[in-house]
């Protein structure tokens, strides 16, 4: 099993209203990271500056034939917060306009069951979803600068979709790229062992 991602960009509806049913069929499963006196200020720019107070996450979605296992996600999610701990974090205050304090955190997987027509609806959509059932207000001194999904049925032939929604002041793009190639390489050991 692999993260990488299908070819072509998901497709959004503007219009997808999800349905109110997931607080019953919601799981969290804690990824917890040992204390660390490791804090650090870090430089924020005004693209970044706009993000952090306006509480937008980017999310990247992938789509898998097979259902992920949801105990393997977690293990490698936390062999790749070893290499990528600022992925763990939370702000904890601020200097100033432009920096910021990092501490490293808890966060969560949120294990999601659907039914198949929603799994198999554009991942834009199932982004929707999440950015509906992220914590309101968006306060990362509190709930931290990541955010991961996963998507599945009770039949594991239906497949999985999972979702990684990062902060915008912990990276680009190219960041998040390398982070969710290392989880996947840490789920492809667990799952060839």
């Amino acid at each position: 099993p692999s993260f990488m991602p299908p070819p072509g960009p998901p497709a959004v509806s503007s219009s997808f209203s999800p349905p109110g049913r997931f607080a019953k069929c919601r799981r969290e499963i804690k990824v917890v990271q040992p204390q660390s006196p490791n804090y650090r200020f870090m430089d924020m720019t005004f693209v970044d500056k706009h993000y952090y107070e306006h509480g937008m996450p980017q999310f990247l979605g992938f789509r898998f034939s097979h259902a992920l296992d949801p105990s393997r996600t977690v293990q490698a999610l936390k062999l790749a917060l070893k290499e990528y701990p600022v992925v763990g974090s939370k702000v904890t205050a601020q200097l100033g306009d432009l920096k910021f304090l990092l501490e490293e955190g808890n966060l969560a997987l949120q294990l999601i069951n659907v039914s198949p027509d929603l799994l198999s609806s554009p991942i834009g959509q199932l982004m929707q979803v999440c950015d509906i059932m992220c914590p309101r207000p968006r306060d990362y001194k509190q709930n931290g600068l990541f955010y991961g999904f996963l998507f599945r049925t009770s039949n594991k032939e239906d497949g999985s979709v999972l979702i990684a929604g990062f902060h915008h002041v912990m990276g680009d793009a190219f960041s998040y790229a390398m982070f969710m190639s290392k989880w996947s390489e840490f789920y492809q050991r667990l799952a060839s062992s």
